[in-house]
């Protein structure tokens, strides 16, 4: 019976030690990947790459699969572009090399960004960790987009119904920009907020400089536009945001984006970039010239004498109550007074010494002042009368009292009414719309009316 119990005891000892050496054996057997990485830093769609895999133990690994999976890393999170790819391992060597060729529908997949940042997971089978790859660029076949800028893009209200759309656009290399996108491009308006297409067209890239130009129904009121270049599904470029206001005004879209700009590529060796600035006026009313100067230097000091004179009166009042009798006092009291009232009557009539240096800067011409309101097209014995509303100007002064100039137009202070000349929205009174389709004739100029929007 003891004897038994030892045969027991010896078989229990002998399986469970074969059991942890087939355990070993088996742990032994896994595959274990120790590192992935890119054979490159950068490729473009279309180049070969390897992903290079590293093993502990090659004779573990032999003939199993290992799975490959490529993902596009951005702010919006990681993206699956490629695979899973199953890849068996083979070789004595601790290392093996996986070729791939990125395609456009991979870098479509990515979101077409350039560049992308893409990296590869490998997984051998029967295992739950993965290994990462380091980081990569990936460009699309072309990664230039021919250097092309939107130059100019404006929207105009032509009149109650019509919008007009106009593009310049530059393309200093054609070929790359066909080459990047694999055919013609698109030109294309849209609306902003919410996005809309307004018009879209393909153009042939045969030359270095083009125009697009169309109208649209509709009315600017309030809304945004912008005009872009396109190709598989991205913006090659885009223009300023040009936005119109309640009355159908829109910002003018001349000088457009250039390189170095928001959504431009960036400035390329010898390509000029401009730079808009503008330094406030300092002075309040915008003044322009010497006399406006001369007039608010006279209104500063006006403000500032007034209140001194009435202190010194106030102050020789005061000196004659307490002069007691005293002639000195008294003396002293009269000649604050008498100044005091001298300041006061130069500061009185100091306007007409502005009026006077006013008259000589302008060397005889016409004062504003001389002149009488007259609406567009009034006439003195049948001619038409200068500084009328319509009339060419160059400043207010060419203009009759009450108007102003305005894109080298007179108009109303308030803007023109309806039926009044106009250059653009900005020459109508709020809530009218410049027409620059019914045309009149005004000093020369062919001008447009003002209007009503329905």
């Amino acid at each position: 019976m003891k004897f038994m119990r030892i045969k027991i005891l010896f078989f229990s000892i002998l399986f469970l030690t074969g059991s942890i050496l087939v355990v070993q054996k088996a742990e032994a057997a896994a595959c274990t990947v120790s590192s992935a990485r890119w054979s490159k830093n950068t490729v473009k769609v279309g180049e070969s790459i390897q992903m290079t895999i590293s093993v502990q133990n090659p004779t573990d690994c032999s003939n199993q699969n290992i799975g490959l999976q490529i993902f596009e890393s951005d702010v919006f999170g990681d993206d699956s572009i490629v695979g899973p790819l199953v890849k068996r391992f083979s070789g004595t060597s601790g290392t093996v090399n996986y070729d791939y060729v990125f395609t456009v529908q991979d870098w479509e997949r990515g979101g077409s960004e350039n560049p992308g940042t893409i990296y590869f997971t490998a997984l051998p089978q029967n295992q739950s960790g993965y290994i990462k790859s380091n980081p990569i660029f990936l460009y699309p076949a072309q990664s230039s987009n021919g250097g092309t800028t939107i130059t100019s893009f404006n929207v105009t209200q032509l009149n109650a119904s019509t919008i007009r759309f106009t593009f310049l656009v530059n393309i200093p290399r054609p070929g790359e920009l066909k080459s990047f996108c694999g055919a013609d491009p698109f030109w294309r308006a849209i609306e902003i907020n919410p996005i809309k297409l307004v018009r879209n067209g393909q153009f042939a890239l045969d030359k270095t400089n083009y125009k697009f130009d169309f109208d649209e129904p509709g009315q600017t009121n309030g809304k945004t536009y912008q005009g872009t270049i396109i190709c598989k599904g991205t913006d090659v470029a885009k223009s300023q945001l040009i936005s119109c206001d309640s009355r159908g005004v829109c910002q003018s879209g001349d000088g457009g984006t250039t390189c170095g700009t928001s959504g431009q590529p960036a400035c390329e060796s010898g390509q000029e970039q401009t730079y808009s600035f503008e330094i406030p006026n300092p002075l309040k009313g915008g003044v322009k010239d010497l006399s406006g100067l001369v007039k608010i230097l006279a209104q500063w000091i006006f403000n500032l004498a007034i209140p001194i004179a009435v202190a010194m009166i106030v102050y020789s009042g005061i000196l004659f109550l307490t002069a007691a009798g005293e002639p000195a006092k008294i003396t002293k009291a009269r000649d604050v007074l008498k100044w005091a009232v001298v300041g006061l009557v130069i500061i009185l009539i100091g306007s007409g010494f502005v009026t006077l240096i006013q008259s000589v800067l302008e060397l005889g011409a016409p004062s504003a002042n001389s002149r009488s309101t007259l609406p567009a097209g009034s006439t003195t014995g049948g001619a038409m009368v200068t500084g009328a509303v319509g009339n060419k100007c160059s400043n207010d002064r060419n203009c009759f009292s009450g108007l102003k100039c305005k894109n080298s137009i007179c108009q109303r202070a308030t803007g023109n009414l309806v039926g009044e000349a106009c250059v653009g929205g900005v020459n109508c009174s709020s809530g009218l719309a410049c027409d620059l389709t019914a045309e009149q004739v005004i000093d020369g100029q062919k001008l447009g009316s003002c209007f009503r929007p329905q």
